[in-house]
C-alpha cells in the first residue's frame, strides 16, 4: 500500500511538473528572445557608429594631410621662386626641394600611391611629380579633366574621389593666382594656375574591405548626391566627410542569419534546460524531500559544531532549515582553515611578503607576459648589508624588526610603479622574502632599462643613511643585483641566477650600491659554473700546498712561521684561484675531502720543516668555517695525528672572521677540544668582517691576524688612530698580532712602531713550494 501510494505520488508530481516547466520556459525563452533580439539590433547599431566614426577619422586624416601639404607649398618659398625664375632646370629644382620638405609630412600616413601637378587653364600640365617608380609616368586624364571642370566653374577650391575600391584615389585642386597666391579674379588669366594633389587612401581602402569582408555594405556619395536607403540594408548610418558622404549598413539576409541562430540556441537550451530541470526536480524530490535529510543532518553536525559567520543560514524550523545551520558551521571552518592555509602556504610568516615558491610562480607568469606583450622583465635580487652584524649585536628581536619594516617601505616603494607600468588582471610587480636577509623584486610591462635603472635607485634610497624606524636607526645598506628579460636571460632560472650574481657583484664593489647583469658577469657566472662542475670529478693529485713564510721582527726578521696555502692545477681550467673555488667547495660535499687533503698533507710535511728550522717555528693551516662546527671534523684531525705522530703544539689552526657567529655560539666547545688537543688558534682576516669585541674575548685564540685592508687602513689618516687601537687592545689582551699582506717598506715600518711583531707579505717573501723554502732558508 505503502509502495503503490509512492508511486502515485511520483506520477501526480510528475503530472504537476512538466506542464509548469514547459509553459515557464517557454515564456522565458519568448522574452529572453526578444530581449537578445533588440540587444543584437542595438550592438550592430553601435558598431556600425563605432566603424562608420572611424572610417570618418581617417577619411578626414587624409583630407587634412593632402590639404595641409598644399598649404605647405603655399608658404614655402620654393614655389615662389618656381614661378620667378625664368630657368626651366633651376625651376624644377627649387620645387622639388621644396617637395622633399612637404612629403616629409606625408610619410606618417600609409600611402601608396602619391603624386602633385600644377596645371594651367584649358589643362595644359606644366608640372607633374608622383612617387612610381615608373620613370614615364604621365598625369592621368581624369586629373586634367577635374581642373578643366574647376576652372569652368570659376571653383578655387575642388575635391573628389574616384576608383575601384582598393585603388581609389582622393583628388584636391586649388586655384591661385601665381602672383598673389590667393584665389584668382579672373580664372581665365595666364597667371592662373591649379595646384593638383591625388593620394590613394591606403588605410582608408583597407578599412573599408575588412567591412564588407564581415558582410557590411559600404556606399560612397560624392558632391551632390544623397545617400539612399536600400531595400536590401536594414541597419544603415550615414556620416557626412568633407565632400560627400559614405554610408555603412547590416543587410538583411545577415540579420536574419543572426535572429535565426539566436533562435536555434535558445530552442535548444529551452529543450535542454527543460528536460534536465524535470529529471532533477523528480531525482531530488524522491531522494531528499524525505527521511534521509535527518540522516544527512546528523552527518553534518559530527563534522563541526562551531557558530557560523561566513554563510547567512536558514531561520526555517523545519529539515532543510536545520541543514542549512550545520552547513553554515561546516563551511565557515573549512573557510577560516583555507585561508589560513593559503597565507602559510603563499606568504613569509614574518614580512607577509610573497615566499620563494610564490614569487618564482610570480617570475614565470611575468616573463611569459613579457613574452606576449614585447616588453620587459626585471628582477631585483636585494641583500641587506650588515644584517648579520645588526642581528649579533642587537639580538634577533630586532633583527626581525628590521626585516618587517625593510618590507614595508619596500612595497610601498614597489607600488609606486604602478604610476609607470600599466596594470593587467594580476599584478605586474611582486616583491619577497628569498630567504634571512635576501628579498626580490620582479616588474613586468617595462618598455626600456631605464625604469628599471629609476626603481633600483628608490629601492637603495630605502637604506641610503641606514635603515630609520621608530626603535632607531640601523647601520644596514642594500646590494642590488638586477637582471632583465629577454635581454639578460630567457628563462625564470636563468633570470633569477642572473640576478643573484649581479648582487654578489655589488657586494664584491662595496655594498650600497646596484650591480646590472653584464657580459663580464655570464663570463664570471660561466667560470664559476666550470669550477663546480670540475670540483665534483676533482682528483687529489691535481692539488699542491705553496708556503708564505712570516718572520719575527725582534728576532732579526727571522721565519717565525710558514702558513700553507692550497694550489689547483685543473687539466681543464689551467690554474684555479682559492678564492674561486674554496667557497664553492664550501657549498657542495667537497670541503671535507679538501680539508683532509689539507691537513694530511701540512702533517707530512710538517717533518721536514720543523726538522729543517726546528721546533719553535709554528706551522699554520687553514680549514673551511663549516668544518668549526661539524663534529666529525674532531674525529678525523684526530685520526691524523695518530697516523702522523705529530705533536699540536707545532700547529696553528686558522679560523676565519667570518664564519656563523649563531652556530659558533652552540658548537664553541669543539675550539675548546682543538685546545685541549694541544694545537694554537688563530683569528685571521681580523678588519675584514664583524667580530665583534666580545665575541673576541670569548673564544679561545691566541694569535689574531690582521687583514690586508686593515693593514691599508693604517695610511689612511682618518682610520690610523683607531686602527692602532684596535691593535693596541690585541696586545692587552695577550694575543699575538700577525699582520697578513705587508707590500712595501713603509707598511712595515708602520706596523713595527704600532707594535706588530710578527709580519708576512710579499715584501718579506712570495709562497713558495716545500723544496724552495727549505732551501733558501
Amino acid at each position: 500500500m505503502q509502495r503503490r501510494s509512492i508511486v502515485t505520488l511520483n506520477k501526480r508530481i510528475s503530472l504537476l511538473i512538466l506542464p509548469v516547466l514547459i509553459i515557464g520556459y517557454l515564456v522565458a525563452v519568448v522574452g529572453v528572445y526578444n530581449t537578445q533580439k533588440q540587444s543584437i539590433i542595438d550592438l550592430e547599431e553601435r558598431t556600425l557608429d563605432l566603424q562608420v566614426t572611424e572610417l570618418t577619422a581617417l577619411f578626414e586624416k587624409y583630407t587634412n594631410v593632402a590639404e595641409s601639404f598644399i598649404d605647405s607649398l603655399l608658404y614655402n618659398s620654393s614655389l615662389q621662386n618656381y614661378f620667378s625664375s625664368q630657368d626651366k632646370l633651376f625651376k624644377a629644382l627649387a620645387l622639388e626641394k621644396g617637395l622633399e620638405n612637404s612629403i616629409k609630412e606625408l610619410n606618417t600616413l600609409s600611402s601608396d600611391y602619391f603624386s602633385v601637378a600644377l596645371i594651367r587653364p584649358q589643362g595644359k600640365v606644366e608640372y607633374y611629380y608622383e612617387n612610381s617608380l615608373d620613370p614615364f609616368s604621365e598625369i592621368s586624364r581624369y586629373q586634367v579633366e577635374m581642373v578643366r571642370d574647376a576652372f569652368e566653374a570659376k571653383q578655387a577650391e575642388w575635391a573628389d574621389m574616384h576608383g575601384p575600391l582598393g585603388e581609389s584615389h582622393m583628388l584636391f585642386v586649388r586655384i591661385i593666382d601665381q602672383n598673389t597666391f590667393k584665389a584668382p579674379i579672373n580664372f581665365s588669366t595666364s597667371s592662373s594656375i591649379a595646384i593638383v594633389v591625388e593620394v590613394s587612401p591606403t588605410l582608408f581602402d583597407k578599412k573599408i574591405k575588412e567591412q564588407i569582408s564581415k558582410g557590411l555594405v559600404y556606399q560612397w556619395f560624392g558632391q551632390g548626391h544623397v545617400g539612399a536607403h536600400h531595400a536590401e540594408e536594414s541597419l544603415v548610418v550615414h556620416a557626412p566627410v568633407a565632400f560627400g558622404s559614405l554610408s555603412l549598413g547590416v543587410s538583411e539576409p545577415l540579420l536574419a542569419q543572426k535572429f535565426n541562430k539566436l533562435k536555434l540556441s535558445l530552442f535548444i537550451s529551452f529543450v535542454l534546460i527543460a528536460v534536465l530541470s524535470y529529471f532533477s526536480l523528480i531525482y531530488l524530490i524522491q531522494r531528499y524531500v524525505t527521511g534521509p535529510i535527518h540522516q544527512l543532518e546528523k552527518e553534518l553536525s559530527s563534522v563541526n559544531v562551531e557558530d557560523g559567520s561566513g554563510f547567512v543560514a536558514s531561520v526555517s524550523q523545519d529539515e532543510i532549515g536545520g541543514l542549512s545551520r550545520t552547513f553554515s558551521h561546516l563551511y565557515d571552518s573549512l573557510d577560516q582553515s583555507y585561508r589560513l592555509t593559503k597565507e602559510l602556504a603563499e606568504k613569509d610568516t614574518l614580512t607577509k611578503l610573497y615566499n620563494r615558491r610564490m614569487f618564482h610562480n610570480a617570475v614565470e607568469k611575468m616573463i611569459k607576459r613579457s613574452e606576449f606583450s614585447g616588453t620587459k622583465t626585471a628582477l631585483f635580487y636585494i641583500d641587506i648589508d650588515n644584517f648579520k652584524f645588526v642581528n649579533d649585536t642587537y639580538g634577533h628581536t630586532m633583527g626581525d624588526l628590521l626585516l618587517k619594516v625593510f618590507a614595508e617601505r619596500l612595497s610601498l616603494v614597489v607600488r609606486a610603479t604602478d604610476q609607470i607600468i600599466p596594470r593587467y588582471d594580476i599584478d605586474n610587480a611582486s616583491s619577497a622574502r628569498l630567504a634571512g636577509d635576501e628579498f626580490a623584486v620582479v616588474i613586468c610591462g617595462l618598455s626600456d632599462e631605464l625604469h628599471a635603472s629609476g626603481l633600483a635607485d628608490r629601492i637603495l634610497a630605502i637604506c641610503h643613511n641606514g635603515l630609520e624606524c621608530d626603535e632607531g636607526t640601523f647601520p644596514v645598506s642594500l646590494s642590488i643585483g638586477v637582471a632583465v628579460f629577454p635581454d639578460d636571460a630567457l628563462t625564470k632560472e636563468d633570470l633569477v641566477n642572473n640576478a643573484d650574481a649581479a648582487m654578489y657583484e655589488a657586494k664584491k664593489a662595496g655594498k650600497n650600491r646596484i650591480s646590472f647583469y653584464s657580459e663580464e658577469l655570464a663570463a664570471k657566472s660561466r667560470r664559476k659554473y666550470a669550477v663546480e662542475l670540475e670540483l665534483k670529478h676533482l682528483d687529489t693529485a691535481e692539488l699542491e700546498l705553496v708556503y708564505i713564510p712570516a718572520f719575527n721582527v725582534d728576532m732579526f726578521e727571522s721565519i717565525c712561521s710558514v702558513e700553507a696555502l692550497i694550489r689547483w692545477q685543473s687539466p681543464v681550467l689551467g690554474a684555479v684561484l682559492p678564492s674561486e673555488f674554496l667557497s664553492i667547495a664550501e657549498g657542495s660535499s667537497q670541503y671535507e675531502k679538501i680539508d683532509a687533503w689539507v691537513i694530511e698533507r701540512v702533517f707530512r710535511d710538517s717533518k721536514a720543516i720543523i726538522k729543517h728550522f726546528g721546533g719553535a717555528l709554528r706551522i699554520s693551516f687553514k680549514v673551511s668555517a663549516v668544518q668549526l662546527v661539524s663534529k666529525s671534523f674532531i674525529a678525523t684531525i684526530s685520526k691524523l695525528i695518530v697516523k702522523y705522530q705529530i705533536n699540536p703544539q707545532y700547529f696553528e689552526i686558522e679560523i676565519t672572521e667570518i664564519f656563523d657567529m649563531d652556530k659558533m655560539k652552540d658548537d664553541i666547545g669543539l675550539l675548546f677540544l682543538l685546545k685541549d688537543l694541544g694545537f694554537n688558534l688563530a683569528l685571521v682576516d681580523f678588519g675584514a668582517g664583524y667580530t665583534s669585541i666580545m665575541q673576541l674575548i670569548e673564544y679561545p685564540v691566541d694569535v689574531v691576524k690582521l687583514d690586508k685592508t686593515f693593514v691599508a687602513s693604517l695610511f689612511i689618516q682618518a682610520r690610523r688612530d683607531k686602527a692602532l687601537s684596535l691593535i693596541e687592545f690585541c696586545k692587552a689582551q695577550g694575543f699575538e698580532v700577525t699582520a697578513k699582506g705587508v707590500e712595501s717598506d713603509e707598511q712595515a715600518t708602520v706596523l713595527k712602531q704600532a707594535g706588530c711583531r710578527r709580519l708576512q707579505g710579499v715584501y718579506y717573501a712570495e709562497p713558495m713550494s716545500l723544496n724552495k723554502i727549505l732551501s733558501q732558508y
